[in-house]
């Protein structure tokens, strides 16, 4: 699901499963992203699919229970743990 608000300050939220998985911040130009300690094929595939549409370059993917980052440009194997509130610049 998807939710968010009309005041000054804007945000989306993208919902799965009762979880707020990421928080989309136009304004601020950033997305926060969480899993809520579901780090699953579908939490993974969520994810995947805001950066593919707003963070051009940032990937997720999941190894052994855990979802990490990476950026294309990043050596073979660099990557990050997505940790609970990960902020990605926007990127259009």
């Amino acid at each position: 699901g998807i939710a968010g608000t009309t005041t000054y300050h804007r945000w989306i939220e993208v919902i799965l499963h009762d979880t707020v998985i990421a928080l989309i911040e136009p304004q601020l130009e950033r997305i926060s992203f969480y899993t809520g300690g579901w780090h699953s094929r579908t939490t993974s595939s969520r994810i995947e699919a805001v950066l593919q549409r707003f963070c051009r370059g940032w990937h997720v993917n999941l190894s052994k229970g855990q979802l990490y980052l990476r950026q294309e440009s990043w050596s073979v194997g660099e990557r990050e743990p997505l940790t609970e509130g990960k902020e990605v610049a926007i990127c259009y």
